[in-house]
């Protein structure tokens, strides 16, 4: 990585540090509207298509034919999910496939990112969102990124009434399911 890059890369750092530790200590830093998430899904997936298709990736998404709201920050809201499906993208190999799946129940949208590709060995998955923490895996060279991601990803989730769940299998794929409260009229 040149100069530049790894200067680039150290200034996003410190910007993901500072925005969780907002997160963390409940600043208000949410601008909260209605949000018909199937609409926002049809937008993320839009991006996440760029990005697959660079590397012959399959990009599907299920989604529900009627609007489904929220109360959410849009802006964070895209936090979780490019930082999940660009994960996703990243460890997923040619000709792979990922699907977006959102579903309706319980009061709540469970929309689930699954991937078909390298998967979190399980020594690694109580660890995933903690903060700085990434996956090293011997065959791999260095993806980058911060280990901040996820961590942030979570924060989000959790600061709009929600959470974040996966589950993983090494070499077949993960799961990601973001849950998130429907609006109440």
């Amino acid at each position: 990585m040149s100069r530049l890059g790894e200067i680039d890369r150290l200034i996003k750092t410190i910007k993901d540090l500072l925005l969780l530790a907002k997160l963390e200590y409940k600043l208000n830093i949410f601008k909260i509207e209605e949000v018909d998430i199937i609409e926002f899904l049809k937008e993320i997936y839009q991006h996440a298509k760029v990005l697959a298709d660079q590397k012959n990736i399959s990009l599907e998404l299920v989604i529900p034919d009627y609007p489904v709201l929220l109360q959410g920050d849009t802006t964070h809201l895209r936090r979780i999910f490019f930082n999940i499906l660009h994960n996703a993208v990243k460890f997923t190999k040619e000709q792979g496939e990922i699907k977006i799946l959102a579903e309706v129940r319980d009061e709540k949208v469970f929309i689930s990112i699954k991937d078909t590709g390298i998967g979190i060995a399980t020594a690694d998955q109580d660890r995933i969102f903690e903060k700085f923490y990434r996956v090293r895996r011997m065959d791999q060279e260095d993806t980058g990124g911060s280990g901040l991601g996820l961590s942030m990803a979570r924060v989000v989730a959790r600061s709009h009434g929600g959470d974040i769940v996966f589950e993983s299998e090494l070499n077949k794929g993960s799961t990601f399911t973001v849950i998130l409260p429907l609006h109440k009229l």
